[in-house]
């Protein structure tokens, strides 16, 4: 059995908290452009899933660090910085591959929501990847 850090179970509350809502906000986009007669509000659904994953991560954050409070604490150190910055070089291509397409997507004559969607898909896309590339490196060493 292998011991998990404080940095990585953080890590994993952030992953599945942005994994299951914004999940099923994408789907309910995809849905949406797939038939736009479908009566969904995806400017409300999208606050929601911003107030929801706010109030999540703040709870479940917090009793994390409750739980663990030597580690909470002690903070992160230089291998916890150095990961976040791998994976911040990472993630930051995705960033930049997205907001490519949406720019691109101008060309095919995408509506503006449909944009909008795609970077916000890009961003979350990279979080996710991010969060992924941080537990890689956790469990590789750093």
């Amino acid at each position: 059995m292998f011991q998990v850090s404080f940095q990585e179970k953080s890590i994993w509350i952030s992953l599945i908290v942005t994994v299951l809502i914004f999940g099923y906000y994408q789907f309910q986009v995809a849905t949406v452009f797939l038939n736009p007669k479908t009566d969904i509000n995806l400017t409300y659904l999208f606050f929601v899933a911003i107030v929801l994953t706010v109030t999540i991560q703040i709870g479940v954050q917090t009793l994390l660090a409750v739980v663990n409070r030597k580690d909470a604490i002690r903070g992160p150190d230089e291998r916890d910085r150095m990961i976040q910055l791998k994976s911040l070089r990472a993630t930051h291509y995705i960033l930049v591959v997205g907001v490519w397409v949406a720019g691109l997507s101008i060309f095919m004559e995408f509506s503006a929501p449909m944009i909008a969607h795609a970077v916000l898909f890009f961003f979350i896309l990279s979080e996710i990847f991010g969060f992924i590339i941080q537990l890689i490196l956790y469990r590789r060493g750093g």
